[in-house]
């Protein structure tokens, strides 16, 4: 019995495998559509680089100057720039560039990878800073560089490469009315209670490159940045409180490029409240630091 049904499912399939055939070869003519030999798939050649940054390039005006080529990349953990025959043909052009443009200006975001061992923002800022010594180095001035950092947001295995910047080629500061008014309306950033550190937002990392354009272009303009706190805990300490956010503010703005000489930081600790110490909400808006460009004729 067991037999019999064994014969009967094999002789179903062969009625449905052949009546496949049948259908697929003689009625529809696809089979000699199908190649006889099987077509080899070739295997991609192993590389050290991970392919999926379009890697080193360069922006003016919202187009790429320089299209891909050999990406700029560094190791986990290093600010050392790994540099190839083809990207240095384009830092070459690139130097070129800025040369012939002198009111331009080169900004140069280092990357690096958030939550990584080893990795940071002032690694980031390190790898940028390279890379702008790199373009000193082929006639550009320090005041015509603006530093920045990113997170690049790819992952890669320790031992490999990472993308380590780009760069971007903005022009010369508009000098429109509007433009320098919004420049010079007040920043405020905000603390967590008793907090001096601060995530720094893409933001305020656009904000510092204007702020450092104008400044270079206007030496006797200067930036105060001011901290504050709530009225929670005594006076004294409050004013330390708002001094270190001011210097954590400061710090970034100097890591930027803001020269020494036109920055200045300062606490009002508990002083100066902008809300209700009453509420939570006015609290929360009291612990701030408060960034102001002053033109210089003020």
């Amino acid at each position: 019995m067991r037999l019999d049904i064994l014969a009967a499912a094999a002789a179903l399939l062969l009625w449905i495998g052949g009546g496949s055939w049948y259908w697929t070869c003689k009625v529809k003519g696809h089979c000699d559509e199908i190649s006889a030999s099987p077509v080899a798939i070739p295997t991609p050649e192993p590389t050290s680089l991970p392919s999926t940054e379009p890697g080193f390039f360069v922006e003016a005006e919202g187009e790429k100057l320089f299209l891909r080529m050999d990406a700029l990349y560094s190791k986990i953990g290093s600010s050392d720039l790994e540099i190839t025959p083809s990207l240095q043909e384009a830092l070459d052009s690139l130097g070129a560039y800025m040369t012939s443009h002198e009111g331009a200006f080169l900004e140069i975001t280092g990357k690096y990878l958030n939550g990584v061992d080893g990795e940071s923002s002032q690694l980031a800022l390190n790898r940028a800073k390279a890379l702008g010594m790199m373009m000193i180095g082929k006639g550009l001035t320090d005041d015509r560089l603006v530093y920045s950092y990113a997170s690049s947001g790819y992952a890669f295995a320790a031992d490999s490469l990472l993308p380590a910047a780009s760069a971007k080629i903005l022009p010369p500061r508009e000098e429109a009315t509007e433009v320098i008014a919004e420049l010079l309306e007040p920043r405020n950033l905000y603390f967590d209670f008793g907090k001096t550190d601060l995530p720094i937002e893409d933001s305020f990392r656009t904000y510092c490159g204007e702020v450092i354009r104008y400044l270079r272009a206007h030496p006797e303009a200067a930036i105060t940045v001011t901290g504050h706190t709530d009225n929670k805990g005594n006076a004294a300490r409050n004013k330390e409180i708002g001094m270190g956010r001011a210097e954590t503010v400061s710090a970034v703005l100097a890591s930027f490029g803001v020269p020494s000489s036109q920055l200045k930081a300062s606490s009002e600790g508990m002083a100066r409240p902008i809300a209700d110490n009453a509420t939570e909400e006015g609290r929360a808006l009291n612990r701030r630091v408060e960034v102001r460009l002053f033109a210089g004729n003020e």
